[in-house]
């Protein structure tokens, strides 16, 4: 629901005729969603942005492979809106660490993706096997 959202409200064709301010706005509250969504999950199973070779067991649960994978998805195409902005944009009072701490944070969460993706690909065929059978 948060990655249409996401698309819904910052990349469609409607989204693109929007005022200055209610892309930001849109970025604003998709991520309190997403954020809300992830904290109420168990610790456990709990996703997180930044890549740690220890979060990937060697036994790989392909359900929360799909978990952390959606998770930096979703980061990572909320937090790209930010690049739509130059860095003095005119209209807005938009702060240049805002602008830049949201690219930075899409860009890790698509540079966790790639290192999660490396370092799952050994059982990229058990995970297509379970994406297949469950998804499809």
């Amino acid at each position: 629901m948060i990655k249409s959202k996401a698309f819904d409200e910052l990349y469609s064709a409607d989204a693109l005729r929007k005022s200055d301010s209610e892309p930001l706005e849109a970025i604003h509250g998709l991520d309190l969603d997403l954020q809300r969504w992830r904290l109420s999950l168990p610790v456990r199973i709990r996703p997180t942005v930044r890549f740690m070779e220890q979060s990937v067991p060697d036994n790989i649960d392909m359900e929360m492979a799909l978990m952390k994978i959606s998770y930096c998805h979703c980061v990572a195409i909320i937090h790209r809106a930010y690049c739509r902005y130059r860095v003095t944009h005119p209209a807005l009072e938009v702060k240049v660490t805002q602008i830049g701490s949201g690219m930075l944070l899409s860009a890790e969460a698509s540079r966790t993706l790639l290192l999660y993706f490396q370092r799952v690909a050994p059982a990229r065929d058990e995970f297509h096997r379970w994406y297949v059978q469950t998804q499809c």
